[in-house]
């Protein structure tokens, strides 16, 4: 989809006249453009879904939790049942 008539650049004035309200785009009808959204609120979803983890990844990495995680994991530097 070209999103170049729908943005504005800085500075330049909008005048809602200029804009055809029946404007639909690429869709046809109500039931194509539901489709789509429908996939794409999908997509969507799953890139969230990525993004948490990724944030949370970064988050115990800044504090310390992964590598505090691998170093008790390591078994030249972890503890083992033989540390009290």
């Amino acid at each position: 989809m070209k999103h170049d008539l729908l943005i504005v650049p800085p500075g330049k004035k909008v005048r809602l006249k200029d804009f055809d309200p029946a404007h639909t785009g690429k869709f046809h009808d109500k039931d194509e453009a539901r489709e789509k959204l429908a996939t794409d609120i999908v997509r969507l979803a799953e890139y969230q879904t990525v993004l948490y983890a990724q944030d949370t990844v970064q988050q115990r990495r800044s504090s310390g939790q992964s590598r505090n995680l691998f170093r008790r994991l390591d078994p030249l530097h972890g503890s083992n049942s033989n540390d009290g």
